[in-house]
């Protein structure tokens, strides 16, 4: 029995500390007495240093950037190029180079054959005595000097017939 009424102490004890709350959110206090305390705000809160509770504010974002494409299309026997570029895919650059290419006198379909495209960078023609090469890469002088060196390789007399860059945009 002695147990039982030493619980019974401590249980009413402890009771005083859960009704201290008084039932007001985080960042409120309660004022007034039993039965009918309000919830105030607590002087001090929501400044400063955010809180868990409200949302931090976005980061801002770094440069975007568009891709750019262009593409070059030959017809070899008749000597006629077509080139697009700054184009916003590669489907619309070669469209657009295989378009200007037969305007120019080429074949429709050695202008849809000799086809090159790329992006993000440049593309360069080397055109020699009997023979032309096509080459792309991440600036002129790559490109220039691969072509040449292919063109070299097949003919004499090469030289940069055509070149063009179509780099990202920031948007």
């Amino acid at each position: 029995m002695k147990a039982w009424c030493y619980v019974l102490l401590i249980g009413l004890a402890s009771s005083g500390a859960v009704r201290a709350e008084q039932g007001c959110p985080a960042g409120l206090a309660p004022i007034g007495q039993a039965p009918g305390p309000i919830c105030v705000p607590q002087p001090g809160y929501g400044l400063g240093a955010p809180s868990s509770s409200q949302p931090s504010q976005p980061q801002p974002r770094g440069p975007q950037w568009q891709s750019r494409f262009g593409a070059m299309s030959i017809d070899y026997t008749r000597g006629k190029l077509g080139t697009a570029a700054n184009m916003a895919n590669t489907r619309k650059a070669e469209k657009a180079a295989i378009a200007q290419c037969r305007a120019n006198g080429g074949d429709d379909s050695s202008c849809k054959k000799n086809l090159l495209s790329w992006g993000n960078g440049c593309g360069v023609v080397a055109w020699g005595a009997s023979f032309a090469a096509m080459r792309s890469g991440a600036s002129v002088d790559a490109a220039a000097s691969e072509a040449l060196q292919v063109c070299g390789q097949n003919t004499g007399d090469c030289q940069i017939y055509y070149s063009g860059c179509s780099y990202p945009v920031q948007y």
